[in-house]
């Protein structure tokens, strides 16, 4: 069931309220106005429609979908499995770039490419950007006018 797909937000046992896991279905029932949520873990653009009548393979019923309908702005996710190592530099380059102005597609972009020139496999591919915006940043408007 896609509404069971959850994040373990914790890596010790809870006591009292919650069980360390952010299931979709609680995800559906937050509100939140995060302007982006950079989730990741493998196939979190991907809802589990292996057993319900959602399609399998299709992003409802995702970690991300869920944080869409809650209320962020922008997130990135992933579409396959992703390598812990290369998963790490990436998210580095993209907040990096996120810092330097650039917008959530601009940041990804660029931090694929960096992933490409180091050689350190495919997984940068597997990322993807849902929601937000298509357009360019102040920073890359100003830029393109100086080259041009």
């Amino acid at each position: 069931n896609p509404l069971f797909s959850r994040m373990i937000v914790g890596s010790a046992p809870r006591t009292g309220e919650g069980d360390g896991h952010l299931d979709v279905h609680e995800i559906l029932g937050l509100q939140t106005r995060s302007p982006l949520v950079f989730l990741s873990g493998c196939e979190t653009g991907l809802g589990s429609g292996t057993t319900s009548a959602f399609e399998q393979g299709s992003e409802e019923g995702s970690l991300a979908q869920a944080f869409l309908i809650a209320g962020a702005q922008t997130v990135v996710a992933t579409l396959w499995r992703v390598d812990d190592a290369g998963s790490v530099e990436l998210a580095k380059t993209f907040y990096r770039q996120i810092r330097l102005g650039a917008t959530p597609p601009e940041a990804l972009a660029i931090a694929q490419r960096a992933a490409i020139n180091s050689r350190a496999g495919h997984s940068w591919a597997a990322y993807t950007v849902s929601g937000g915006s298509n357009r360019k940043s102040a920073n890359t408007v100003r830029k393109n006018r100086l080259t041009q």
